[in-house]
């Protein structure tokens, strides 16, 4: 790795293993959506498939989830084919879409937890849950610790359906010393990974294009992956809080205004229309703010 981009790789840890403070406060922020936000954006997409079940309709979270997480990463490697475009602007680019991936990730999980039933008010246990998903078994590890129920459920493993667990069996007196462990490992394996990344995305000639497509196309996966197991089947019913009334087109604009807040996401979002529409083709008019649940999924199968 070069030297400047091993440099930024190590920003968020000290080399005691204590945590950049900037870094502290970046992560919480992204990794928590407030709760009108995201119930929002369920509401938005139940607008659009009003008759999905709930098994579908996570699905379409999921699709959606991967479709706009995975295009920000060949937007950064076309960056490196540009005359007059250089590292320094290629880094900038990956650093934006990394906001945007983990505040999409952050919707992605707690859109979830909502379609199970499960409500999270508070922005630390929002952290939990996000974090929980985004590191698979040794997120869910350090939250079974926390918790009153310690012990692996009957016939399962440390991965199963824990999702409920952070609404109701972590107590207020552990939270914030969780949250701390959580981070800490969040941000060694984050960073690592992204620097990763990082590399491949800013190579030239197209090369980079295609490594950090595949990079984010992975750690979407991996997070669709987990989330499966936190949270379970869907349930057989939707929570009545999230049908929208299909008449009201004043809660309609209301959820846009919400959801076109989450800024970071809504600039992944125009990366990913450029990147499907080609030089030329698409300007920052064609992405109307708060409009994230009406694009179109690309084709294929969304079958879990």
């Amino acid at each position: 790795m070069p030297k400047d981009l091993s440099s930024v790789s190590r920003l968020a840890v000290r080399k005691d293993g204590s945590l950049n403070p900037v870094a502290q406060s970046t992560l919480l922020k992204l990794l928590s959506v407030q709760r009108p936000v995201v119930l929002a954006y369920v509401r938005q997409v139940r607008r659009r498939h009003p008759d999905a079940s709930p098994q579908e309709l996570v699905q379409i979270l999921e699709s959606q989830y991967r479709w706009i997480a995975t295009g920000g990463g060949a937007a950064v490697g076309a960056t490196a084919v540009v005359p007059g475009v250089g590292t320094g602007a290629a880094l900038v680019l990956a650093t934006a879409e990394t906001a945007g991936f983990l505040e999409g990730s952050a919707l992605f999980a707690q859109a979830l937890a909502e379609v199970h039933g499960i409500q999270v008010n508070d922005p630390q246990r929002a952290n939990v849950l996000v974090m929980g998903v985004m590191l698979g078994k040794a997120g869910t590890s350090l939250i079974r610790q926390y918790s009153t129920q310690q012990e692996t459920p009957p016939g399962g493993d440390v991965s199963s359906h824990w999702g409920a667990m952070v609404a109701t069996q972590i107590p207020n007196a552990v939270l914030n010393k969780l949250v701390k462990q959580l981070k800490r490992t969040m941000l060694r394996r984050f960073t690592s990974k992204q620097g990763a990344s990082v590399v491949g995305k800013i190579m030239p000639f197209g090369i980079g294009a295609v490594i950090g497509g595949a990079a984010n196309r992975s750690l979407a996966n991996s997070v669709v992956k987990h989330s499966r197991q936190a949270f379970g089947p869907a349930p057989a019913v939707l929570p009545d809080y999230l049908e929208p009334d299909p008449a009201d087109s004043t809660s309609a604009q209301q959820d846009r205004d919400l959801v076109g807040g989450l800024k970071h996401l809504m600039t992944l979002l125009r990366r990913r229309k450029r990147a499907d529409a080609g030089p030329g083709n698409t300007t920052d008019d064609d992405v109307i703010p708060g409009e994230l649940a009406e694009e179109a999924l690309p084709p294929g199968n969304h079958q879990r």
